[in-house]
């Protein structure tokens, strides 16, 4: 073979080396989810504008009327307040720390009280079913964060993670509930 060719076949075994390469990276899962992940925090608790945040986020709940579309907003919610709570704990403002898992806590206790909310039992369980996985999905995302936390914060998320674990029995009570009345 002349030069040209030697050169032109080691390209080619580069080109293919390559290819295998991108290959192999594409074929590894990526161990880090998006769903696992906390949303951007935004404004926190140590912002002046966060009430203008928190109430923001309150009228857009209310506005939202579809009651999936509600349930997700409210985990959204959840969701962003922890990650504040997460933010704050990093740069160790107890003060913010406690206002964000506060406003978690309250978040959460909506949640609650606005499980029973349907008349047809095959809507209302399949809600229950998603709330469920959710919530649980949550919860990991909950107790990472805890984790995380200095020792000054360690009990702040005790509340919130009583309030999920109530809101975890009462989702179960009120999908034996509507259980009984599908099989009836």
């Amino acid at each position: 073979m002349c030069g040209l060719q030697m050169k032109i076949k080691r390209g080619n075994d580069m080109m293919k080396s390559i290819i295998l390469i991108l290959v192999i990276l594409l074929a590894i899962p990526i161990s880090v989810q998006a769903q696992d992940e906390l949303p951007n925090p935004g404004i926190t608790p140590d912002n002046i504008l966060y009430p203008v945040d928190v109430f923001f986020d309150d009228v857009g709940l209310v506005l939202t009327f579809d009651e999936e579309a509600k349930f997700n907003k409210q985990l959204q919610i959840a969701e962003e307040r922890l990650a504040e709570a997460q933010a704050m704990n990093r740069i160790n403002n107890t003060e913010a720390t406690q206002k964000a898992v506060e406003e978690h806590a309250r978040t959460m206790e909506r949640i609650q009280v606005r499980i029973n909310i349907s008349d047809d039992p095959n809507e209302n369980f399949e809600l229950q079913l998603q709330l469920e996985e959710k919530l649980r999905n949550h919860e990991e995302k909950m107790l990472h964060v805890s984790t995380e936390f200095t020792p000054e914060n360690q009990g702040l998320m005790s509340g919130s993670m009583n309030q999920t674990c109530l809101l975890k029995e009462d989702i179960q009570q009120e999908k034996n509930r509507l259980w009984k009345k599908l099989i009836i």
